[in-house]
Parts: structure tokens; sequence; C-alpha cells
């Protein structure tokens, strides 16, 4: 069974994506949070060739930033977090 995230967990979630991602340490990445209503189940950060239901899904814009000034977007709900735009893709990151 999935665990669903809240607003620390998903910013955690994301961080160590990140991290992973970038090859830093999570403590060098900083988070800003703001509260969303997504217009689509996708949380408006569809993949390719993706369905996602119309529905208002409430959630989380996080936006996290490294020493290097680039902003990345990650979105999230209760039930899922994605990465927005990065290296011109969507992805989904939980589940």
């Amino acid at each position: 069974m999935k665990k669903k995230l809240d607003e620390q967990s998903a910013v955690e979630l994301a961080k160590a994506d990140l991290s992973s991602r970038l090859g830093i340490s999570i403590s060098e990445i900083s988070a800003e949070v703001k509260p969303m209503e997504f217009a689509n189940s996708c949380l408006e950060a569809e993949r390719e060739d993706e369905f996602c239901a119309d529905m208002t899904v409430r959630g989380w814009k996080i936006f996290l930033s490294s020493g290097s000034g680039i902003k990345h977007e990650y979105r999230a709900s209760r039930n899922q977090l994605r990465l927005v735009g990065y290296q011109g893709q969507n992805h989904k990151i939980y589940p």
C-alpha cells in the first residue's frame, strides 16, 4: 500500500530525487512551497500520451534550488509527486 504524502514528505521526496539527479547533497537544496489547486489528476504535468482526468486536485508546487541558481519545479498531491519540465519532459516520481 502506498503512503499518502503530506507537504513535508513531498518536499523530502523531491529533495531526494533532485539530489540523485544532480549528484549533490540534500543539504545543498532549499525549498519553497506554495499550496495549489490543479485542474487535472496529473497535476497539470502530464507525460506524453498520459490520460488525465479533469478534476480539481489540491496539492503543492515545490520549487527546489541549489547553489546553481536554477529552480526545479515539482508538483505534489496526497497521492503523487511529479517533476515538471526537467530536461524537456515531465516525470512521475511517486508512486
